[in-house]
């Protein structure tokens, strides 16, 4: 909820591999890209597997999996989060709650090492986040006070009104001959 906050929207890859995560930054709208997800029943057995071999000392390995549940860990605080990544068709849920799929990757990730392959998309979404920027305002302003379709029509009638009293109080001062 953050990200949208500050102008990054999310954006489902094309594939499911787990390298397949970007930042594209723009000039008025950023993009997360993340692969899909699947968050079921089996879930919780099989990633923690795959979190056990890559732990396992016997050959070299790049954590791939490790880093993803923590960067998915990251940007998954609340069961808001959760329905942001389902809304952007990145994180399917036939688990239950969202709050089941929070503390699912709560209880996963509270021993992991920090997700080092992800740290240059972490640095990215830093900067660009404390980098307040007009867009930067602009998307901040846009997410804050025109999030919902009523508020724009508020706005744009209090605008209306505002530029027909400024015209009545002009013709006022200044009567048409």
């Amino acid at each position: 909820m953050e990200l949208k906050a500050a102008g990054i929207e999310l954006k489902s890859s094309k594939t499911c591999r787990v390298r397949d995560i970007s930042l594209s930054l723009g000039k008025f709208r950023s993009e997360l890209i993340l692969p899909q997800f699947t968050v079921d029943d089996t879930l919780a057995t099989f990633s923690l597997n795959l979190i056990a071999c890559e732990m396992c000392s016997d050959f070299e390995n790049d954590y791939g999996i490790c880093d993803y549940m923590s960067f998915m860990n990251s940007l998954i605080d609340t069961p808001d989060d959760v329905k942001a990544l389902r809304s952007a068709r990145i994180l399917l849920n036939t688990q239950g709650s969202d709050q089941d799929v929070v503390n699912f990757f709560t209880t996963v990730t509270s021993n992991l090492p920090s997700m080092g392959n992800y740290a240059y998309v972490m640095a990215l979404i830093e900067k660009h986040y404390t980098h307040k920027s007009l867009p930067t305002w602009i998307a901040i302003a846009y997410n804050t006070y025109f999030s919902n379709p009523w508020t724009i029509i508020a706005f744009l009638a209090a605008l209306f009104g505002l530029v027909l009293t400024f015209i009545q109080t002009w013709c006022t001062i200044h009567p048409p001959k």
